[in-house]
């Protein structure tokens, strides 16, 4: 199996056949996949190889595939993990679906959000975040056929962008950088919206003083352009807290309350560590 040589020096060399070590690391994987197997809960997922996980990205339902996504920060620097599910209980763990391809974000994909557009394919776009929080990008599925959405691109020129979503006028080079869509001091931002008194588009963003909101046109083209506009402050964080507002959402309340214009602001605060929700009315024509 092995052989033992003494050198002079008195030092003990072990010396092993190249096949010793692929059937020894076999073995140890195989039995390593058994335990966990054994001890891994039965209900929730979990990737393998097990490594740093946290902050699901972007969960999302596609309508016309009819599978269940998840996307989730993982491993160090991040990317985007991915897994699908067809009920939520039985998972498919596939490719990474974002792990650092440009130079804005070779430093890690940190969290963001997903949206199905309302164009005649459906589209998913991620709304991702830099780990130096300074700038927001999106991306696409490369294969809207695929039922499993397996790989995406960032959406760096026109020529990304599917035919119903092609940029119009000034916009309508391939070769124009789209790509971060906005810079600023900002992180984690959530799907979009249509507001619908403007009829433009929406997303809240993660800042060190609080939750800002941005806007673009009305087209989804505009979604993939560089006119997003800083619009103004959806909650202006206590002075005394340190650290960004992480992870923030909006969403209206049902019931009796959606009669009142009633929403939610979600958001993690870095420095206090916990989660927070705040609930008043949101004025689609005041921000």
């Amino acid at each position: 199996m092995f052989t033992v040589k003494i050198m002079k020096l008195g030092v003990l060399f072990l010396s092993f056949p190249p096949t010793y070590f692929g059937m020894l690391s076999r073995q140890w994987n195989n039995t390593l996949q058994n335990r966990l197997a054994s001890e891994m809960p039965a209900f929730h997922f979990i990737p393998f190889p097990h490594d740093w996980m946290n902050d699901p990205n972007g969960p999302f339902y596609d309508p016309v595939h009819k599978k269940y996504h998840l996307m989730y920060q993982y491993q160090t620097p991040r990317n985007w993990g991915h897994a699908v599910s067809d009920d939520l209980i039985s998972w498919t763990q596939l490719p990474l679906a974002l792990q650092r391809q440009r130079t804005y974000d070779y430093r890690g994909d940190y969290s963001g959000s997903a949206t199905i557009l309302g164009d005649s394919a459906r589209t998913p776009v991620l709304t991702v975040s830099s780990a130096t929080n300074d700038v927001i990008w999106l991306a696409i599925p490369r294969n809207r056929s695929d039922p499993f959405l397996r790989y995406w691109d960032y959406v760096d020129s026109i020529a990304d962008l599917p035919e119903d979503l092609k940029l119009q006028g000034s916009d309508a080079s391939n070769t124009i950088a789209l790509n971060p869509i906005f810079h600023s001091n900002s992180r984690d931002p959530t799907e979009i919206w249509r507001n619908k008194a403007t009829g433009n588009f929406e997303m809240a963003v993660g800042m060190s003083s609080g939750v800002a909101l941005w806007e673009t046109d009305t087209a989804y083209s505009d979604i993939f352009s560089r006119r997003w506009r800083y619009r103004g402050f959806l909650w202006s964080k206590p002075n005394e807290t340190k650290g960004y507002v992480e992870c923030p959402d909006l969403f209206p309340l049902t019931g009796e309350h959606a009669k009142h214009g009633l929403h939610v602001l979600k958001v993690s605060q870095g420095g206090i560590r916990g989660d927070f929700w705040i609930t008043g009315k949101y004025d689609e024509l005041a921000g």
